[in-house]
């Protein structure tokens, strides 16, 4: 009978380390689920003109030269005219940029920006694209109209040649779509760009002075 409440003993102390031993092992670990990256395409961009955007026009200076002639006859000299300098602006400025996405950076997409309002409220666009940044972007305008022209200096005489030309700077408002293609899901971007149209009128005005 002792043997047998031995036995007895025996099997309820390894049972009872059995369930110990289950109810100190680990749980099984779960891995944290991964979010696919965020890949962002730009639909489509509109530009148009809303109550308060205005055009405005200014007179840009493209400084001077001077040609002298401290000779008694008169000197015939060639002038070319140089427009490097010339820039395209370009600035956008979003409205309400904390409901869109963090990861979502509106630099890293190039677009084509103004270049002339027409009649039927529609615009033309500048050749080169530039990004959607919201800093201000300058880029060389590009080909312009040169001349090289013949002038004449009279003796004992300094002209001065003194440029000009009219740039057209607007402000005006754009819609712009984003999709992120990994969910589908779609954003609008909304604003003003602000920046230069075109250049246009030159000016060119020529003054004689005497020279001892």
């Amino acid at each position: 009978m002792k043997n047998s409440n031995v036995k007895l003993l025996s099997l309820s102390v390894a049972f009872g380390c059995m369930v110990g031993l289950a109810s100190c092992s680990k749980p099984s670990r779960t891995e944290p689920e991964i979010t696919p990256e965020a890949d962002y395409q730009l639909k489509d961009i509109q530009y148009f003109m809303s109550d308060g955007d205005r055009i405005d026009t200014l007179m840009v200076g493209l400084g001077d030269t001077t040609i002298y002639n401290y000779s008694n006859a008169k000197l015939a000299r060639k002038f070319t005219e140089d427009y490097s300098k010339l820039a395209k602006t370009s600035y956008f400025q979003v409205s309400e940029p904390n409901l869109l996405p963090a990861d979502l950076y509106l630099e890293k997409f190039e677009v084509h920006v103004p270049s002339q309002l027409i009649a039927d409220g529609s615009f033309s666009y500048f050749a080169t694209k530039l990004p959607v940044s919201r800093d201000s972007v300058q880029v060389p305008y590009g080909k312009f109209w040169s001349d090289t022209v013949s002038i004449n200096v009279p003796a004992k005489s300094k002209i001065v040649i003194d440029r000009s030309v009219q740039a057209h700077v607007i402000n005006c408002s754009f819609k712009a779509s984003i999709v992120n293609k990994t969910t589908g899901q779609n954003h609008e971007v909304r604003g003003s760009w602000k920046g230069l149209l075109r250049y246009d009128n030159l000016n060119t005005r020529l003054t004689e002075h005497p020279v001892e």
